[in-house]
């Protein structure tokens, strides 16, 4: 009797992963100085809404792998710590809208009096 031999290749192609890049909090200001609420702002951005941009942006380098610039976010706090509105400019429209939409549902502690404008920057990097 013949043997019948079945083979199986398994072909992987090595590829690299989408590009994650890195974001890097540049500031936060107000009014175009640095303050301890735009420092107590900072603190919550970094802590917990850098992971969202990073996100937003790992999108952005899988059609643009080199995309780079800087990050504007400026927003405009309620007194009980939501944010009223929210602008943003950078280095493509895609990631701008996906910062803009995170950035409409950020939470502050109540800090200030009256509405406030803060100035966030960051860096990306491929």
């Amino acid at each position: 009797m013949g043997r019948i031999v079945l083979a199986c290749l398994l072909v992987a192609t090595v590829g690299h992963a989408a590009p994650r890049g890195r974001v890097k909090l540049l500031s936060v200001k107000t009014a175009g100085q640095i303050t301890e609420k735009s420092k107590r702002i900072a603190r919550k951005v970094s802590s917990s809404y850098l992971s969202g941009i990073k996100r937003c942006y790992a999108k952005t380098l899988a059609a643009e792998p080199e995309a780079s610039g800087i990050l504007a976010v400026d927003i405009t706090v309620a007194e009980v710590g939501r944010v009223q509105h929210a602008e943003v400019e950078g280095v493509d429209d895609d990631l701008d809208g996906c910062v803009r939409d995170l950035a409409k549902k950020w939470l502050f502690p109540p800090l200030i009096t009256v509405a406030q404008e803060f100035q966030v920057r960051f860096v990306l990097t491929p």
